[in-house]
């Protein structure tokens, strides 16, 4: 056999090399093709600006370490008149705040000078959804109570007792269910059980049932990066008196850290006590409020330390 010379060795290994390449290259797209196909699953984030729709709880959640400092507030309704400016010379106000305590658990306290109420929480994220819609949607189980501390212009009740603690407490439960449809739309929906441990409010004459049920409707709209329009409706079911379903609208504006909501709606309540059992106002009767919420995070604790 003839020995090659220096020129044939050198194409023979440059054949040999293209002749390799080939064949991987006929290989390899099929290998990165399964890898290109296994997308990763993560949990579906920013359903809405902040963790209110307006009034109703949302399906964001204050992150694990994190406090969320919230300032709620509401002027009177337009049907207040010239005198009182239509509702500017009068500020209904709620102050509180949330904190994650663990992830998808957190708790919530505020104080609002409608009835003067404190309220208390506790909201706990059961599943959350997923990009790959394993999990279609959102679930979050939201508890609280309230006390209401406001001089009662009557002195006893229907059966006799005296307004004593117990009769100013309140209690909720409610499950919060929501989609994120796309980067554009979200959608919630809020089944709501409302107890309170007495009929009456102000007067001999509001009675209703002890226990109210409800379904918050509301949804979330992209208009930029920054901004959104929202929407929640909140039907009572039950004998809720003379007392009107909240109906409200408004727009989000992200500014950094802080989350303005901008909104007109017919409650001056800021609990769920006020908004959804003891809404007094209508909107066709001018019983709009103009009002704002703001909300600021501040990092308490690095989880991930």
């Amino acid at each position: 056999m003839k020995k090659l010379k220096p020129i044939g060795k050198a194409l023979l290994i440059i054949s040999a090399f293209f002749f390799t390449q080939q064949l991987y290259s006929q290989e390899t797209p099929d290998l990165l093709a399964g890898l290109d196909n296994e997308e990763e699953v993560y949990p579906v984030t920013n359903e809405f600006k902040t963790t209110q729709v307006i009034n109703l709880p949302s399906l964001m959640m204050t992150d694990i370490g994190e406090f969320d400092l919230k300032i709620n507030h509401r002027f009177n309704p337009l049907n207040s008149g010239a005198y009182d400016a239509f509702g500017f010379d009068v500020a209904n106000i709620r102050i509180g705040g949330e904190y994650g305590i663990a992830k998808g658990m957190v708790i919530g306290l505020g104080r609002s000078n409608v009835a003067k109420q404190t309220d208390a929480f506790l909201e706990c994220k059961l599943f959350n959804q997923t990009t790959d819609n394993k999990i279609p949607f959102t679930a979050i189980l939201y508890a609280g109570s309230a006390y209401t501390a406001q001089k009662y212009t009557f002195t006893q009740t229907e059966s006799g007792r005296e307004v004593d603690f117990k009769s100013r407490l309140a209690y909720t439960a409610q499950l919060v269910l929501g989609k994120k449809l796309s980067n554009s739309l979200s959608l919630q929906v809020s089944p709501t059980v409302l107890h309170y441990n007495t009929t009456k409010a102000n007067t001999s004459d509001d009675k209703f049932d002890n226990t109210l049920m409800a379904v918050g409707i509301a949804a979330r709209a992209k208009i930029t990066t920054r901004t959104t329009f929202n929407a929640e409706w909140i039907p009572v079911i039950g004998n809720n008196g003379n007392y009107k379903n909240a109906l409200s609208i408004g727009f989000d504006i992200e500014t950094g850290g802080h989350v303005f909501q901008l909104h007109l709606t017919n409650s001056r309540g800021m609990s769920p006590y006020q908004y959804i059992g003891r809404n007094d106002q209508s909107w066709g009767d001018g019983g709009i409020h103009f009002g704002f919420n703001i909300s600021r995070i501040f990092n308490i604790v690095n989880h991930e330390e």
